[in-house]
């Protein structure tokens, strides 16, 4: 029984995997200063069982506000561009795992022209957006997501601001 219940929960974490688009590229292309970028870093609040998971945002955040500063890119709390960063977990307490995805979207504001109501309107954009999903026993999984976390960054610094910058 334990077997099986792992095997759906694995099943279904992949399978959120899936729905994210995910693309991996390689580390060796970050430079090492980008466009001096004005971005808004915020996070959203991490489900209950994140914290028995190990997963606490607030030190992600402050490590990803880190390693952004370091690259030059500006945090700015009024910025038009808002980097979101989520942490999805469930854990599986009969078999000892824990599921988390890891989601980082880039956004940006903008205001556009409403033919039917005649109206200016404000909204966001998609800039960039990706999740990558970690399954480990609760004892790894504050590291793989950590990890996991990391390799997103690197993905935004290579894909988007790299390419802005080229």
């Amino acid at each position: 029984m334990k077997k099986k219940l792992l095997e759906i929960f694995m099943f279904l974490s992949v399978w959120l995997l899936t729905i994210l688009w995910y693309s991996e590229i390689s580390a060796e292309n970050i430079n090492s200063s980008y466009i001096k970028e004005s971005i808004n870093i915020i996070a959203s609040n991490e489900t209950p069982d994140a914290r028995i998971c190990g997963i606490n945002v607030q030190p992600a955040l402050k490590e990803i506000k880190d390693n952004l500063a370091s690259k030059g890119i500006i945090r700015n709390q009024s910025a038009d561009k808002i980097l979101v960063i989520s942490f999805l977990t469930k854990i599986n307490m009969e078999v000892d795992y824990c599921s988390t995805t890891a989601m980082i979207g880039l956004y940006e504001k903008i205001s556009y022209y409403d033919r039917l109501t005649e109206k200016l309107k404000d909204g966001k954009i998609v800039l960039w957006q990706r999740g990558m999903t970690a399954i480990t026993e609760v004892k790894q999984h504050e590291d793989a997501t950590m990890d996991m976390t990391e390799k997103l960054l690197e993905n935004l610094l290579n894909s988007y601001f790299h390419e802005k910058n080229n």
